[in-house]
């Protein structure tokens, strides 16, 4: 398992949810798999589509962001205050932080977790990066036959340098830099894919997929009761989560 060097291991995508049973509907027609579940502190539930990852929590307060598992949380913090972060611990067991919380840029919430070896966390994202060249147009080997291979957490940025700059300090690096249609760039910590896009097009971050045969994957979701906001054309389109979260889908 690769992980960053920094945060730990990416565990999964936070989400916090008013309804986990809606929640779960939606991303189980979506290609998703239950792990587990259960009702202590709230109402959670671990899904994944063997690719992507996401820890589904009841909250009033809905949001979606990153989660990493550490062996050293407290190291952790601390070298995070010393490169200009301010964790908020949310969870203390015998006066010891298990739990903090730090604002990403963009404000993507990171959850950091003391890993106490039960977790059972041991996630790899298989991501478009990771399927060979020649399989690229093969949509057969993608993990989610529903929605393609997950590309990238898609996140809107309004200065491309500052960005890049902020990520770094958190363990990321750029891997990817482009001008057109727009300037973007892909940063990555070696266990997640972070998309940054100076643009308009859209505001909040999104999770998404990318496949040869989108157009198909799309009337397959449409059929399924499921409301598509085509993208220009019927290749690509945006799926909106019961909480408001989106989810990215283009065709390539």
């Amino acid at each position: 398992m690769i992980e960053n060097l920094l945060l730990g291991k990416h565990a999964h995508f936070a989400i916090g949810v008013a309804d986990i049973q809606v929640a779960w509907t939606f991303y189980h027609q979506l290609g998703f798999q239950k792990q587990s579940e259960g009702k202590e502190p709230v109402a959670w539930m671990s899904i994944s589509d063997d690719s992507v990852h996401i820890l589904l929590s009841e909250t009033d307060k809905p949001y979606i962001g990153l989660e990493y598992y550490t062996s050293h949380l407290n190291k952790v913090l601390r070298e995070l205050e010393k490169r200009g972060f301010a964790p908020i611990p949310t969870v203390e067991v015998q006066g010891q932080v298990v739990q903090a919380i730090v604002a990403s840029p963009n404000d993507i919430p990171i959850t950091l977790v003391q890993d106490n070896g039960l977790s059972g966390v041991d996630h790899d994202q298989t991501t478009l990066l990771d399927i060979a060249r020649e399989d690229l147009l093969n949509a057969e080997v993608y993990p989610n036959a529903s929605c393609g291979a997950f590309g990238e957490f898609s996140i809107s940025v309004t200065d491309m340098d500052e960005a890049i700059e902020a990520w770094a300090k958190l363990g990321f690096i750029p891997t990817e830099r482009h001008k057109s249609p727009y300037e973007w760039a892909i940063v990555s910590d070696g266990a997640s894919i972070i998309g940054l896009h100076v643009t308009e097009e859209f505001t909040e971050p999104a999770i998404t997929y990318f496949s040869p045969d989108m157009e198909d994957k799309l009337v397959a979701l449409e059929a399924s009761g499921l409301e598509i906001e085509f993208l220009g054309n019927r290749k690509s389109g945006k799926l909106l989560s019961p909480d408001g979260n989106q989810i990215f889908l283009f065709s390539f």
